[in-house]
Formats: structure tokens, sequence, C-alpha cells
């Protein structure tokens, strides 16, 4: 399931007056099976770009196939930064070494008066 959040800017046709005339906020909750024939009704010919949370998914797929441009969101960004700083060499014996200290010192769980929480020993 994907939360699609829809902004949509409307600029009026007269070429002196370039202010926002409406903004529209759509949150529609996605799946596969779900069509999204929830566009029907917007001129999609002024959509000039979307925000994607992934390259290859069906906001992508439906942006794509009526030649509106995508971009990813700052978090698959960030994801995919980090994807590729981890496999580096230094980067990866690094994150080896921080894992076994943590196993090393896994904190301990302590029951008081039915709630949990955490001792951490260093």
């Amino acid at each position: 399931m994907q939360f699609l959040n829809v902004y949509i800017n409307f600029i009026p046709q007269q070429q002196n007056d370039q202010r926002l005339k409406q903004f529209l906020f759509k949150t529609v909750c996605i799946s596969d099976s779900i069509n999204l024939d929830i566009f029907e009704g917007i001129n999609m010919t002024k959509c000039s770009g979307a925000v994607t949370n992934y390259e290859e998914d069906i906001i992508s797929n439906f942006c794509t196939a009526h030649g509106i441009s995508t971009v990813p969101c700052f978090a698959t960004v960030i994801q995919e930064c980090l994807q590729l700083a981890f496999k580096m060499p230094h980067v990866e014996c690094v994150c080896e070494e921080v894992q076994k200290y943590l196993k090393a010192n896994e904190p301990t769980t302590c029951q008081v008066s039915g709630s949990s929480f955490y001792v951490c020993c260093y």
C-alpha cells in the first residue's frame, strides 16, 4: 500500500497574471489493484512534475505514460546514497565493526511494574 500526495498548481491563462490561482492537495491511498481514475477530472496537461517514492511503481509509470516528469523524493535519494556508501570497502568494514560491537554490548531488558525499559551496558 502506498500513499500518493497530489499537488496541482493551476496558473491563470493571462500572460500578465502569474499568481497562483488555485492549489489542490489530495492524499489518496493507492494499491496496485486501484485504477488511477482519480485523475480523470484533472487537466493533466497542467501537471509539470511529480515527486515519487520509488523509481518503478504504479505512480511513476502512470506519470511517465502521460509525459509527466518524475523525480525521486528526498528519502529515496538518501536511501540510494546510503546504499552506495555502505558498499564502499572502507565503509563496509567500519559497519561490520560497529555491528560486532553492538551485538557484544546488546542492551538488557528489565521489567519494572509491568513496563519494560532498556539498560545499556557499555
